[in-house]
């Protein structure tokens, strides 16, 4: 029986893709932690009194999820020493959240929804994390001016 191969691996094994293979490997080994995370914290939330709301508003003037600010933040703690990553963008914060440790000529940005409906708890209905990774133009600010580009110039997308 094969043993299975992990996916950091299999992304080492290509060639060819929109980002070089290390910093693909970097940012989606990150991104299957936090999955990992998710997925445990989902599995006890009912027992553990994550569910319900916090008592404020996101941006969109939705009602915010204790499960949505605790999936934000474990985006933010996984990134935070995170190189290539410099930049967050999530609904569940009123802005970007930059870290300017991490940003060099090649840094990224992601912009996701740590628990897209989240909605959905209450009727243990589904729930996923969503993703895209966007390339940041060299010497770029705190800004995003840089990554209101088109969809097709994303690099990564989950």
């Amino acid at each position: 029986m094969s043993a299975g191969i992990t996916l950091t691996r299999h992304i080492m094994t290509k060639s060819g893709t929109a980002i070089p293979v290390a910093d693909l490997a970097l940012i989606m080994e990150r991104i299957e932690l936090i999955a990992k995370r998710i997925t445990k914290e989902l599995a006890a939330a009912g027992l553990s009194d994550e569910l319900g709301y916090t008592g404020e508003t996101n941006v969109q003037g939705e009602k915010v999820k204790k499960l949505d600010q605790w999936g934000n933040q474990v985006f933010l703690d996984a990134f935070e020493h995170g190189y290539p990553v410099c930049s967050l963008i999530s609904e569940e914060m009123d802005g970007p959240h930059h870290y300017s440790v991490n940003c060099r000529d090649n840094s990224y940005c992601i912009l996701y929804d740590p628990i897209d409906g989240s909605s959905n708890t209450d009727v243990n209905g589904s729930l996923g994390t969503i993703f895209a990774v966007k390339k940041r133009a060299a010497g770029h600010s705190k800004g995003i001016e840089d990554i209101l580009v088109p969809g097709a110039q994303q690099l990564i997308a989950g």
